[in-house]
């Protein structure tokens, strides 16, 4: 099956915030296909930089493989 997530379910995953738990249950689970529009990484991306800055930024993508 299909997931398609929202940058703030992305974000809330790796700041292991509330729905995280989710998240996490869609990305273990082979039975789901995770997916992210390129706009919502976009969002992803902006977010991290501004708030973590660029180190962190970089880290998280390559955990991501982007």
């Amino acid at each position: 099956m299909n997931i398609v997530l929202d940058a703030c379910a992305v974000i809330a995953f790796f700041r292991d915030e509330s729905g995280a738990e989710k998240v996490e249950k869609y990305l273990s689970d082979s039975q789901y296909n995770s997916l992210i529009h390129a706009i919502n990484m976009c969002e992803v991306y902006y977010d991290f930089w501004r708030s973590e800055g660029e180190e962190v930024r970089r880290k998280l993508f390559k955990i991501c493989k982007v």
